[in-house]
């Protein structure tokens, strides 16, 4: 993930508009082209570099996919998103959004360039974390030193990344999840881990506008249960907690043993005696038996 892609993103409105957004290879950006105008345009078309044919969408707020390319437009907003995922060196190129009121009418044009650029310092490699269910675990963005874009926390699910907290949040705290801004970026600790936190995260930067966002790292949270210790196994809980522990299972232990050897005591008592009887009762049946012999 040492590749940089880098979209200079030109609108074609009436005048002319740029800026750059920078995605790393591995990683994923997210883009919009939007509409002035009032009508709603039934057929958009996006040419895509590179590719045979261009994707057509004529659905209404929902997501298209074609590959690794997904397609949404909100007709609320009056924009359409591109996101592009899985970003590779042939995803560079010249992006183009048709929107058409008819199936060969041309209304307004929008356009991407794609430059890939060599970067060591923004992409990082991507990493799994393991977290045990109802512990705390926190997970660290670190971002170049002379980045100025807004910089998020999201959460992928399906065809986007769903926005957690970022630097601009207020407060920066969202459920078990809270948001520490650092020299280097930011720390996010997720407090009382369930199973339901797993899953991939991304750290990420967007524009202040709102036009592109890019996820750089991907971070893989795995969750598992807490682990099983047995009475003989070595622990790494602190003294206060480990010492009470033993001594239960030390007097567990004790009490078993007294109870077996009470126990043991009673049984060979009641033996005893009945062997006691048992023979008192024999002498006394011989005893009989040679009185009335002799009689």
């Amino acid at each position: 993930m040492k590749s940089f892609l880098l979209l200079i993103l030109s609108l074609m409105a009436g005048c002319v508009a740029s800026y750059q957004v920078k995605g790393c290879e591995g990683g994923w950006v997210e883009f919009t082209c939007r509409y002035k105008k009032k009508e709603y345009y039934p057929k958009i078309v996006v040419d895509i570099p590179k590719a045979a044919k261009d994707i057509q969408i004529t659905q209404r707020d929902v997501w298209k996919q074609e590959g690794n390319i997904f397609l949404y437009h909100d007709t609320t907003n009056k924009k359409l998103r591109v996101a592009i995922k899985q970003l590779q060196s042939k995803d560079f190129g010249d992006y183009k959004c048709k929107f058409y009121l008819e199936e060969n009418d041309r209304v307004e044009q929008e356009k991407t360039e794609v430059e890939v650029e060599t970067d060591r310092d923004g992409c990082q490699k991507p990493f799994t974390q393991t977290v045990y269910r109802t512990a705390k675990a926190t997970i660290r963005c670190d971002y170049p030193r002379n980045s100025l874009q807004k910089k998020f926390f999201c959460k992928e699910n399906n065809s986007t990344c769903e926005d957690i907290l970022s630097t601009e949040s207020s407060p920066k705290s969202s459920e078990t999840f809270t948001l520490t801004k650092t020299n280097t970026g930011f720390n996010v600790s997720i407090s009382k881990v369930s199973s339901h936190h797993a899953g991939v995260y991304w750290c990420g930067v967007k524009s202040n506008e709102g036009r592109y966002r890019a996820g750089f790292r991907k971070i893989q949270l795995e969750v598992k249960g807490p682990p099983i210790m047995s009475p003989n196994s070595p622990t790494t809980s602190s003294p206060s907690l480990t010492q009470p522990t033993t001594a239960s299972h030390e007097s567990f232990g004790h009490t078993s043993v007294l109870n077996l050897a009470v126990c043991l005591s009673l049984d060979l008592l009641v033996f005893l005696l009945m062997v006691h009887a048992t023979y008192f009762l024999f002498k006394r049946y011989e005893l009989c038996k040679k009185n009335r012999s002799g009689e």
